[in-house]
């Protein structure tokens, strides 16, 4: 074992194309096939990313890997039961021949180019259903180019001459030289065709063998005894006479009222054979009256039964029961982009509900409008499943005026705006108190969710004092004399 992008833990095998490994992001087993094409990664990438998209009958491919050396794998789910044996019988050609013609018509109308499928890339499940990886479909040399209707049927005619018996293989070539096959709707009517020459041909041979058996029949009639004759008429009024005796019998002396009373036990929520053998313990036989879903009951196990556990009946009388199907599941609507009330009703055309109401801001997105949801467009979740939904609530789009607005009154207009980052700043002003200058400046377009918004608020100038030099006559003081100093005797 060894470890691949440190994502998979791949198990070696001979096939390193296509090779089974455990997922540790998805905690499953997968398929990683390898890619080899002649297309760059810019033009690799977008095709992949189209055909995880896919919703028909086709393996899901699950994601890609792109490893550090360029190499790039497809992440796939594990193939169904087994493979496809499109040779074995005619009736199972012609069930794969429209899976396939299906297929391709699917992916053509993607824009992308399609092939034959290999044989040893079909599956078949315990159902009967036909799978395929959509990558075995691609033509991944040259994708970009997808072919005319009339050139994907008789790619699908090539398909079907593979395995086709001889009889068939003539008549098809003959059409596919005739331009006949390419003419065609689509898959579904070539196979339609395909059956209608198959029934022409079983009657034809039933024909030949009506002939043969009537002609047989009148040499036999020639040689019948008469004594045959008699015998089988006596037989035919025996047997008359026994089936009167019977019945009469069974009416004297097994009639309904005669039959003993059984108590009808519960099977609800038994699975059908469980519940066939519990009736069968206690004299009693199962009818299904019909087949309906439930979210409660597991697909297979009986839903309801009349009569109901308890009841007394006749012994030999049949119960009859409903069958649960399962849960059923819907296809998700797109609802984005439509209103609150449009989408409650787009949702409950199909069975689904609104779950939880998220409001968000948005400058761009009309008021009311459903910008998101969840499960997304195209998912399948049961039905009566609950859909949440984030609804944009609009936002003035364009700055207001907040110029000689107190700075109270500037903030209540800018809340108006929803989500914003506001920078207070002050400068001198002859009008205090009030916005002297904002940016983005008023009726400005406003594309940011969360704009930022820088207003100036007005403040008083300052008053600066002036110093006048004073003389001593306006102070009112005179000098002061200093007193003489004695002089010191010398010595």
């Amino acid at each position: 074992m060894r470890d691949l992008s440190e994502r998979f833990i791949v198990l070696e095998g001979s096939d390193v194309d296509k090779i089974r490994a455990y997922d540790k992001l998805l905690t499953k087993f997968v398929i990683l096939r390898r890619l080899k094409t002649t297309l760059g990664l810019g033009k690799l990438i977008p095709l992949l990313e189209k055909i995880t998209n896919l919703k028909d009958n086709f393996l899901k491919v699950l994601g890609y890997q792109i490893l550090e050396n360029g190499t790039v794998y497809s992440i796939e789910e594990i193939p169904p039961q087994g493979e496809v044996e499109p040779a074995s019988n005619i009736k199972e050609l012609l069930n794969i021949t429209r899976y396939v013609g299906r297929s391709l018509e699917s992916i053509n109308e993607l824009g992308i180019r399609v092939k034959l499928p290999p044989k040893e890339e079909l599956y078949k499940d315990e159902g009967g259903n036909y799978f395929v990886s959509p990558l075995s479909l691609i033509d991944l040399n040259n994708p970009d180019k997808p072919q005319e209707k009339g050139e994907v049927l008789n790619l699908l005619a090539s398909f079907f001459l593979l395995y086709a018996p001889q009889n068939l293989k003539t008549t098809v070539s003959s059409l596919i030289e005739r331009n006949i096959i390419c003419k065609l709707d689509n898959a579904d009517a070539f196979v339609n065709m395909l059956n209608t020459l198959l029934i022409q041909e079983e009657r034809m041979k039933i024909k030949t063998e009506d002939k043969k058996n009537v002609s047989e029949a009148k040499k036999e009639k020639r040689r019948v005894n008469p004594w045959v004759i008699i015998v089988i008429v006596l037989l035919l009024v025996a047997g008359i006479s026994v089936g009167v005796l019977y019945s009469v019998g069974k009416k004297l002396f097994f009639s309904e009222e005669t039959a003993p009373d059984v108590i009808v036990p519960d099977i609800v929520n038994k699975s059908l054979p469980e519940a066939f053998n519990v009736l069968k313990a206690n004299n009693l036989n199962i009818e299904i009256s019909g087949l309906d879903y439930s979210s409660v009951i597991p697909a297979g196990n009986v839903i309801s039964q009349d009569p109901i556990s308890g009841t007394k009946v006749k012994s030999g009388r049949s119960i009859n029961v409903i069958i649960s199907k399962g849960i059923e599941f819907v296809n998700v609507p797109n609802i984005i982009g439509q209103e609150l009330g449009n989408a409650r009703k787009m949702l409950e055309s199909v069975g689904l509900k609104i779950g939880d109401i998220k409001e968000t801001y948005s400058r761009t997105s009309p008021d009311g409008i459903v910008i998101s949801q969840n499960p997304k467009y195209g998912s399948i979740t049961p039905k009566n499943s609950l859909v949440t939904v984030e609804i944009a609530r609009h936002l003035p789009n364009t700055m207001p005026n907040l110029i000689g607005k107190t700075q109270e009154e500037a903030e209540g207009l800018i809340d108006s705006l929803g989500s914003y980052k506001l920078i207070i700043k002050e400068a001198e002003s002859d009008t205090p108190g009030v916005v002297i200058s904002q940016n983005p400046l008023p009726n400005t377009s406003i594309i940011q969710e969360v704009p930022r918004i820088e207003i100036t608020i007005g403040i008083p100038k300052r008053v600066v004092p002036q110093v006048v030099p004073s003389s001593p006559a306006e102070t009112g003081t005179q000098e002061e004399t200093l007193p003489a100093q004695d002089t010191l005797p010398q010595e």
